[in-house]
C-alpha cells in the first residue's frame, strides 16, 4: 500500500492510504475567514509597522437564513483575548450550526465599526458525531466589541471579510 500527501489548502495536507478512489469522510466541518487590512485615506492613517492592526472576529449562530444586524449583542467575539495579527482565522467549532460572522480592526485602544457581515453559513454536522450540548447565547459570557468613539478613533476602518466553508478529512 502506498501512502500519497495531498495538499488541498496551503496549511492543510491530507495523508491518504490506498489507490486513491475511496473517500474518506470529513473529521471535522470549519470555516476559513479572511480579510484585507485597511488602508490608508480620508484621514486614515491605514495599519502601519509603527501602528500595528489586530482583529477580533465574531460569529453569530442563527435559525434562519439570514443573518442579524451588526449591532447589539448579536454576535459574540471568539477571539477577543487574543486578537489575530495576521489576515486569516479559521473557526473550528461550528459543526451542526448555522453561522454569520463579522469582524473589527483594533489598532491601540481603538475599535472599528463592524465589517460586512458573511454568511450565513450552513455547517454540516460530522457524520456520528456525539451530540453534546452547545451552549446557548446566554451562557456565553464575552461582551461584544463596541467601537471606540470620539476623536482618538480617527476614522479606524473595518477589515473586508470574506469566508468558506473546508470540509477536513
Amino acid at each position: 500500500m502506498k501512502a500519497r500527501i495531498l495538499t488541498l489548502f496551503p496549511l492543510l495536507t491530507i495523508i491518504a492510504l490506498g489507490c486513491g478512489h475511496a473517500q474518506l469522510p470529513p473529521t471535522s466541518h470549519n470555516v476559513a475567514l479572511s480579510w484585507t487590512a485597511p488602508t490608508a485615506g480620508g484621514g486614515w492613517q491605514g495599519c502601519t509597522t509603527s501602528a500595528p492592526c489586530t482583529y477580533v472576529i465574531s460569529r453569530a449562530t442563527v435559525s434562519g437564513a439570514s443573518c442579524p444586524s451588526t449591532t447589539g449583542t448579536n454576535y459574540t467575539p471568539l477571539n477577543q483575548s487574543a486578537p489575530v495579527s495576521g489576515l486569516s482565522y479559521t473557526d473550528n467549532n461550528v459543526a451542526g450550526l448555522n453561522v454569520c460572522y463579522i469582524a473589527q480592526t483594533l489598532q491601540g485602544s481603538a475599535v472599528s465599526q463592524p465589517s460586512n457581515v458573511v454568511g450565513p453559513f450552513q455547517v454540516q454536522a460530522v457524520p456520528l458525531a456525539p451530540n453534546l450540548n452547545q451552549p446557548t447565547q446566554s451562557q456565553i459570557t464575552v461582551p461584544p466589541l463596541k467601537p471606540t468613539t470620539g476623536d482618538e478613533v480617527a476614522g479606524i476602518r473595518a477589515p473586508v471579510l470574506t469566508a468558506k466553508l473546508i470540509p477536513v478529512r
